[in-house]
């Protein structure tokens, strides 16, 4: 009876806060934020996240990107709250002769409201020089009445490799989650055709 009451009390109190309320920025819908490519929307949510520190409001616009582009998990999971998602990721770049591809798997679980965790293994590949694999996860959450912001973010990076590296990271984490964003990165470095030294990024998320 204790176990049930506490998953009702949980999935009760993300719907009530889990969301900024009534004329928020999520009832807007800015023309910078529509019809962009998936690269665009990568660029855009890590701009965003490089802006603002864990607990500070998002401008409207900011947080109306991110509940349109994000993945949402709140309110419609309050009546069912133990949500998981499994993603495939797999994305190549190249640019001058020099290549990265990225592939792998995430896990991604909100059980219950406040329990929260990722999970991922990624292999990063690149045809010559070295190359780094790299995961980033941010979750937002509602900050005061009227905005949204970062509730946890964390980078974690695999050492570089000869043409390879793997990456299994993940963390457990507690915080009132309505929307995420996982995104995973190849990052090779290597002489182009033209003999300089190239950074070439291939991204999924």
């Amino acid at each position: 009876m204790k176990k049930f009451t506490y998953f009702l009390f949980a999935a009760m109190f993300l719907f009530l806060i889990g969301t900024p309320s009534g004329d928020a920025a999520e009832l807007k819908d800015f023309k910078e934020n529509q019809k962009i490519s998936a690269e665009k929307i990568d660029a855009r949510i890590a701009e965003i996240n490089s802006k603002y520190d864990v607990g500070e409001p998002f401008s409207e616009e900011d947080g109306a990107f991110i509940m349109k582009y994000a993945m949402k998990h709140a309110p419609d999971e309050t009546i069912n709250p133990m949500i998981i998602y499994n993603k495939v990721y797999s994305a190549t770049n190249s640019l001058s002769g020099v290549s990265a591809t990225i592939s792998g798997t995430c896990r991604i679980d909100h059980l219950v409201p406040f329990v929260n965790s990722y999970s991922c293994d990624l292999y990063a590949r690149s045809n010559k020089g070295t190359v780094s694999a790299i995961l980033e996860h941010t979750a937002y959450g509602a900050i005061g009445e009227k905005a949204i912001g970062i509730v946890y973010s964390r980078t974690h990076t695999s050492n570089a490799g000869q043409q390879a590296a793997n990456l299994s990271a993940g963390n457990n984490y507690g915080a009132f989650v309505a929307w995420s964003y996982t995104s995973v990165k190849a990052q090779a470095k290597g002489i182009s055709s033209l003999g300089r030294l190239v950074t070439v990024e291939a991204i999924d998320s």
